[in-house]
């Protein structure tokens, strides 16, 4: 990481001579906002502060070439791609002045967007920050464009998993199964490429794939050969559960049952309880209603932190709890 960094500040010594050759060329000012990213990103790890002045540098630097050429794409999106850094590394510590980054964010990638709209990245990251924003449907068409715009984007691998993600969350199984199976293929080794089909085949839903139990119990197998080993045991539990939900739909209750009741996580595995909350999808959608309250009970007594803002009320996963009286007394507290 030192090396990188001397070599960044190399490069950035190199466009600051540039810009004292030709002080209305925005080309190097923009060069030096994206360096500073680089900059802030080898910082973090050892000095979050440090991170912090490169990005505020860089916004610095973008702001210059914007007033230069206030029609800049490439200095909307860096500037865009800074903010969003602040917000999404946790640098700021004051709630108001973090929305405030995260809005200018997304106002920036969106006149990058409108002034240049073949900037991928300028897509890819309008489709993060909406997805931060529950709004699912903006989040996909973003990726969307961003994977038109270029397929082979550095973070290809992110854009074709969020469009798997934003389908299965909008209930568009046949879009999910796309996607999921075209990250797959482009993707072999890649985990969440793996993991997803699981999620597909315990979906209860006729347009998503079928239940097939020794389809199932393969691709928990096929998921935990890429399974960090640090991680192993978790999503191995993890995987297990979703098993469990192709099992239900396959109405196989009694197995499915029985799988999960051997897939409880300790909570020294599991501090945030995440797969609790996951057990309870796959039991409501077993038909175990109170079993499923009960779980969520749980889940929001240890975390009540969690309530707050708590996205996935609206999720097709509580779809048979939305009018419970009970259910909205616990995620409303």
């Amino acid at each position: 990481l030192d090396l990188f960094g001397e070599e960044y500040r190399a490069a950035d010594s190199l466009y600051a001579e540039a810009e004292r050759a030709d002080p209305s060329w925005p080309v190097p000012l923009v060069q030096r906002g994206l360096l500073s990213d680089l900059l802030a990103q080898v910082a973090m790890g050892a000095d979050p502060g440090q991170a912090l002045s490169w990005l505020n540098a860089g916004i610095q630097y973008v702001d210059r070439a914007l007033q230069s050429d206030p029609r800049n794409a490439d200095g909307y999106l860096v500037r865009g791609k800074l903010a969003y850094m602040k917000w999404r590394l946790g640098l700021l510590t004051d709630r108001r002045e973090s929305d405030q980054v995260f809005q200018q964010a997304l106002a920036d990638l969106q006149e990058a967007r409108e002034l240049d709209p073949t900037l991928a990245e300028a897509w890819s990251l309008l489709s993060v920050l909406y997805s931060e924003q529950a709004d699912n449907t903006n989040a996909k068409l973003a990726a969307q464009r961003a994977y038109e715009a270029d397929e082979f984007l550095q973070s290809a691998d992110e854009v074709l998993f969020r469009l798997y993600a934003t389908s299965y969350d909008l209930g568009q199984f046949r879009d999910a199964t796309q996607y999921c199976d075209e990250g797959r293929d482009r993707f072999p080794r890649h985990i969440l490429f793996r993991e997803c089909r699981l999620w597909l085949v315990a979906a209860p839903s006729s347009q998503a794939p079928s239940a097939d139990p020794d389809e199932a119990w393969g691709l928990l197998d096929s998921y935990l050969q890429v399974a960090p080993e640090s991680m192993e045991e978790y999503l191995r539990i993890k995987g297990q559960i979703l098993v469990a939900g192709a099992l239900g739909k396959a109405e196989l209750v009694d197995s499915a049952r029985a799988v999960l009741a051997r897939s409880q996580a300790p909570l020294d595995l599991d501090p945030e309880m995440e797969l609790l909350g996951l057990e309870a999808v796959v039991r409501l959608h077993m038909g175990m209603k109170e079993e499923a309250l009960d779980l969520v009970r749980t889940y929001l007594t240890a975390n009540p932190q969690h309530r707050e803002g708590w996205q996935w009320t609206a999720h097709w996963w509580w779809r048979p709890l939305q009018e419970d009286p009970d259910f909205r007394a616990l995620v409303e507290g």
